[in-house]
Order: C-alpha cells, then structure tokens, then sequence
C-alpha cells in the first residue's frame, strides 16, 4: 500500500481544558495568505460529563 502526503500548510496543535473537557485542538493554515484550511477537536480524555447532558 502507497501512501501520498501533502503539505498543504502550518499546521498549529493546543490541548486546552475549557470547562473542564480536556480537547487537542488543531488547526491548519495556508502559510501564504493566512486562510484556515482545517480545523478539529477532539477529546482526549474519557469524561462523563457528556453522558449527563453537559455541553459548553
């Protein structure tokens, strides 16, 4: 199996905990004009706050 990867841009990686939620935030910009190409969250730790309807 051949694997092609591509840079497409700077890509920036934070891990926050906003109200409690422990998330890797990534985002990945054109290095020439600054525009957002990508954005993702997503949880890194197990939490059970989202089983008891909890949302920020």
């Amino acid at each position: 199996m051949t694997r092609t990867v591509r840079t497409c841009g700077n890509g920036f990686l934070r891990r926050v905990r906003f109200r409690g939620l422990p998330k890797k935030q990534t985002a990945i910009f054109d290095p020439d004009i600054g525009k957002l190409l990508a954005y993702e969250e997503m949880l890194t730790e197990y939490t059970t706050h989202l089983s008891r309807g909890y949302s920020n």
